[in-house]
């Protein structure tokens, strides 16, 4: 049973569905970047010797004295 509600709030707040379904792709967007980020800096492959004398490595070994 459709009481046309769901229809109506389209119709009558079309921008505002709009602006979350943009917000969405964005966030998606950056997600899939980092991602893809992640993966193409990452140590998987290398000896324990390289992984821990990377860049990453050293930076990630830093931690802030709070």
């Amino acid at each position: 049973m459709t009481t046309g509600l769901a229809r109506a709030a389209l119709r009558a707040h079309r921008p505002a569905f709009a602006g979350t379904a943009v917000a969405a792709l964005f966030a998606s967007t950056v997600v899939s970047a980092a991602t893809s980020v992640l993966m193409a800096t990452s140590a998987d492959g290398l000896s324990a010797r390289a992984a821990h004398s990377s860049p990453r490595a050293r930076s990630a070994a830093w931690r802030p004295s709070c």
